[in-house]
Formats: structure tokens, sequence, C-alpha cells
């Protein structure tokens, strides 16, 4: 009888220790995601950011008195 009892309080550990390590893969998972998405953000707007200084540089470089010049202010 008392190993029967101490059978079922194994079995049922183990199947909660199983469950427990899916579901930490599955969060692992998760965040791993988020770090990819988050880093293509940074990259993306680290990009958006360098295009908007060159852009800046053309427009600086443009003489005031041009016509692309009063078109673009």
């Amino acid at each position: 009888m008392q190993v029967a009892v101490a059978q079922q309080i194994y079995d049922y550990v183990d199947q909660r220790i199983r469950r427990l390590d899916k579901d930490l893969k599955a969060f692992d998972a998760e965040l791993t995601k988020d770090r990819v998405r988050q880093d293509l953000q940074v990259c993306s707007s680290r990009i958006l950011l360098m295009h908007s200084a060159k852009v800046l540089l053309h427009v600086q470089a443009i003489r005031p008195e041009s016509d692309l010049y009063l078109f673009l202010c």
C-alpha cells in the first residue's frame, strides 16, 4: 500500500515537472522571438535615423537661392 502511494506521488510530481519544463521551453521561445523583434526594431530605427541624417545633409548642401531649396523648405 505504501509503495502504491509513493508511486502515485512520484508519477504526479514527474508529470508536473514535465509540464513545467514544457511551459518553460515555450516561454523561452517567446522571449527569443521578442528579442529578435526588438533587435529588428532597433536596427530599423537606426537605418531610418541614418537615412534621415543623410537627407538632412543633402538638404543643407543645397543653396538657399535654388528652386529645390524653396520646394523642400
